[in-house]
């Protein structure tokens, strides 16, 4: 399955900040479960998220940029198993 995407910003945070709150997420989600109930079947499904997180800097300024420098994170962070947070270089 896959999911939806959204954006979290922090402003004034550093990197290795941002990266902390994206695993404090990643990990407050992974917490969850839900009962679901489908054609006959009734369990638990646990709920996963892989996080990319990029960082302004001098070389990376534009909003564009740097969203898609987090975006290039998520899909590195997927490929890698999942259920991670991946940090944009810069």
């Amino acid at each position: 399955w896959v999911g939806d995407q959204f954006a979290v910003i922090l402003p004034g945070i550093g990197k290795t900040a941002a990266f902390a709150v994206a695993e404090k997420l990643r990990s407050a989600i992974g917490e969850g479960a839900f009962t679901v109930q489908t054609g006959g079947y009734t369990g638990d499904v646990g709920v996963t998220a892989s996080l990319g997180v990029a960082a302004a800097s001098a070389a990376l300024n534009d909003a564009r940029e740097l969203l898609e420098a987090a975006d290039v994170a998520l899909h590195e962070a997927m490929n890698a198993g999942k259920d991670r947070v991946h940090l944009a270089p810069g």
